[in-house]
Parts: structure tokens; sequence; C-alpha cells
């Protein structure tokens, strides 16, 4: 049970930046609301360029996966056979991962692109699924499992196939995926005594390594990677004689070579009497460093904040959107590279969670202290034969590259890498490499970098 610190009555879906942390980054809020007649909404992945995917509630739904573009929610519908669901990722194509739920308690996972659900099928032997994430090539990773057998098999689903990802000892729970096919998740197995030792773990190319814990720590948990190879979780140990978790936020870099401590959420004295929280959990972290979860008190009756953590200093991103806001945030679950952040929490006056969506605000910081920021806006068409118009925006004149990859993450051309001045630019990508050769057809990934801000977006070209 999520228990609530404040309330307060603001009735505006979209809130401008007041003032906050010192020398933090500030926010604006926006309530992605529900389905009509709906109370309950969540948010719990974004893509790189904006969409969000998460379950909503209706007047005669009890929950259905959903998306939100440019914040319109689309109800995606009831999963065949089922009639509830959760949406647990997205990508710029549009395509979602999604968890079905049946009753009595069953599981299924599916991929649903443009109105079609595609189911991914079982491991052999086991009879459930859970689908938790999907990269911008349309794989997806998850596990197989049987409600009681104490099996969890860990996959990877792409075009119709699933490759068990293996185990380091018990049983394996993959979270995310990134372009370049890395996977991070958490192994659990039972040890000696009945204890249950948990391992987060990276895979790569067949081969799964342990991510290892802080010094005076037990335990690893993985939930997040970025394109770039960043990883996000926490280390944790247990105190006894209630077995209480204590986590640590940490990030990993180099394939899990080293482990950074993002240390711990400021907040009411509700443990420990100190006025931080003491478990912190890192759900997501981007390219630029920017990592986000949840900070929580279990011995308090389960008080919880959303966290965001930024050049080297942990916020409560409650004290980074508008003063007198009215929201709770309680958890944030995902950020891209554009800084976007998505979550869930309490909004005005309201008793039931709200998905959210913070936008990183231009105003009320020193603009001396501020990255150039920018915004690719997408193109058009996509899909494309032979070109295709690359569309961006820059706040403020700037040094911009925008650039063109493969499937595989390999630079395929440069199309701009120069300063330009403030507003919108538009460039046109003719599907040739930087050698003048024509590419073959595929998915191919746009990325804008000015200064620490990075946008991407999926294109498609079809011959």
């Amino acid at each position: 049970m999520y228990q609530r610190l404040t309330s307060a009555c603001l009735c505006l879906a979209i809130l401008t930046l007041g003032a906050g942390a010192a020398g933090a980054q500030q926010y604006e809020i926006v309530d992605l609301g529900a389905l009509e007649g709906g109370l309950r909404s969540y948010a719990l992945a974004i893509s790189p360029g904006g969409i969000v995917a998460g379950w909503a509630s209706g007047a005669q739904i009890g929950k259905h996966p959903v998306i939100w573009i440019d914040g319109v929610i689309q109800d995606l519908g009831a999963p065949p056979g089922y009639e509830v669901g959760e949406a647990r990722g997205v990508n710029d194509a549009g395509q979602v991962a999604v968890v079905a739920e049946g009753s009595p308690q069953t599981y299924h996972a599916f991929l649903w692109e443009d109105g079609v659900w595609t189911d991914l099928g079982l491991m052999p032997g086991l009879n459930e699924s859970m689908a938790e994430d999907i990269d911008a090539a349309g794989r997806i990773v998850g596990h197989c499992f049987t409600l009681g057998g104490g099996n969890n098999v860990g996959f990877l689903w792409e075009d119709g196939t699933m490759t068990d990802l293996g185990n380091l000892g018990g049983y394996v729970r993959p979270y995310d995926i990134n372009l370049a096919g890395q996977v991070v998740g958490r192994c659990r197995a039972t040890q000696p005594g009945g204890g249950l030792e948990s391992r987060g773990f990276l895979w790569e190319a067949g081969t799964m390594v342990t991510l290892q814990p802080l010094p005076g720590h037990d335990f690893t948990q993985a939930f997040g990677i970025s394109e770039g190879g960043r990883i996000a979780g926490s280390s944790w140990y247990t105190i006894p004689p209630y077995n209480f978790s204590v986590d640590r936020a940490v990030t990993w870099l180099d394939g899990g070579e080293q482990i950074f401590d993002l240390g711990r959420t400021p907040g009411p004295p509700v443990c420990s009497g100190e006025p931080f929280y003491p478990d912190n959990i890192a759900l997501a972290v981007n390219d630029n460093g920017l990592a986000v979860g949840h900070a929580q008190c279990i011995a308090s009756g389960g008080s919880l904040a959303a966290f965001v953590w930024q050049d080297g200093v942990m916020h409560n991103l409650n004290d980074l959107i508008p003063p007198g806001s009215g929201w709770e945030l309680i958890k944030a679950t995902d950020v891209n590279d554009a800084g976007q952040i998505v979550g869930f929490g309490f909004p005005p006056g309201s008793e039931y969670l709200h998905a959210f969506f913070l936008v990183p605000s231009v105003t009320g910081v020193d603009d001396d202290a501020l990255p150039a920021r920018a915004a690719l806006l997408g193109a058009h068409p996509n899909p494309f034969n032979p070109s295709t118009t690359l569309v961006f925006e820059l706040a403020m004149p700037a040094q911009a590259r925008l650039t063109v990859h493969d499937a595989a993450g390999r630079l395929v051309s440069t199309l701009v890498d120069e300063r330009r001045a403030t507003g919108r630019h538009r460039v046109v990508w003719n599907g040739k490499d930087a050698h003048g050769r024509t590419v073959a057809s595929g998915a191919y990934l746009v990325r804008l970098q000015v200064g620490a801000s990075t946008s991407a977006e999926m294109i498609t070209l079809v011959k």
C-alpha cells in the first residue's frame, strides 16, 4: 500500500515551473490521465521519441494496456483471450510489449503493433510468460514460468523465436534490452539453509555475467540499461531478524566492471529519524547519466518517493516540480535521452494513482548553467523510399550533430555536425552512407546530440 504524505488541490493538467532544489534541473509535469470513466493509470516505459507505455482503467475496464503519444491516450484493447493487461515497453515504431492477465492468476506475453496481436509463445515445459521490454528493432525480453513451480526461464524473442538466456543458478527474470542486444535483470537461487541469493546480470551475445555489489553488500538486481550500456539497479543486504532489505541505488559502467553508489533520497524522517529515505532503487538510466527510480521506507508502512540522480546528486523529484502543485510523485519508472521522465503518483486532490510525464524546463534556472537543449521531431515520410526529411529543433544556438546508425549501432552517415541557430531545422537523408552507397532496406536509428542532450528516432527504409 502506498502511504500518502501530503494532500493538496490544484486542478491543472500541465504545470509551469517554480522554485525548487538549488542548481538542479526543474521539470514541468503532465497528468497523463486515465481512460474515459477510469480512475487510475500507470506509466511504465518511455521510448527515445517520447511515446509512453503503461496501463489505465476505464468506466467498465479494470486495466487495459495503453500508450500515450503527445499526451493523448490510446487504448490497445484486451489481448486475445484475456480481459486485462499492461504495456511494459514501447519503441518509436509503435511496437508494444504487453503482459496479458487472466483469472485465476494467469499471464501471457504479446507483441502489439498497429492493432495486431502476436502471441510470443512459451518455452518448453512452461505455461506462463511475461514480456518486460522491447528494443528499437522489435526484440522483446521477458520470462516464462510455471506458477508455483519455482522455475523461471529468461527469453529473448525475435521474429517469432524465443532464445533461452541461460542463468547464473536459480530462476532468471530479464527487465530491459537495448539496441545493441544487451539484456539486464536478476537471477535468484535458494541457498543452503533456505535463504535466497539475488544477483543482477548483464547478458550479451550468449554470455551472462554477474553484476557485483557495493562493498559490504550481499546482493544486486538490475532493472534498466541505456543504449550506451549504462546499467541501473540496486545493491542490497538484509537486516535480521525480519530480513528487511536495505537498498542503495547504483549504476554500473563498462559492462558491469565499475559500480557507483547514487546515495539516498532526501525526504521526511520516516524511518531512522534522518532526513533521507533508507531504501533506494534505480529503475532506469540514460546515456547522459541521468538515473531515476524510487525511494521507500518499508518500516513506515510503505512511504515512497520518486527520485532523479543528476550531476552526482540525488534529488527527490517532488522538490523539482512546481511548488504547490499538489502532486505527490511516488515512483519514476523510466527516462529517455531527452531527459523526459515517466512514472506515477497522486495528482492534486485524488486518492488514485495517475501516470505522469515530466519535461525538463528551460525556465527558472540560470541559462548559463543549462546545456543546449534540442528535440528530434520526427521523419517524414517514415517508412520512406528513397529519401526522408528529418526535423529537429534547438532551444538556443548550439553545436548540433545529427547521425544515422544501423540496427547494430554502427555509424552509417553524419548528416549535420556544425553550429546551428535557434529554431526548427530540416535535413534530407537520401538513404546513402558516408561513402555515397545506397544502404539496404531495414530499420535505422537517427540520433541528435546537442551538448549533453541526446534524442533519437527510428526510421525504416523500404524498397
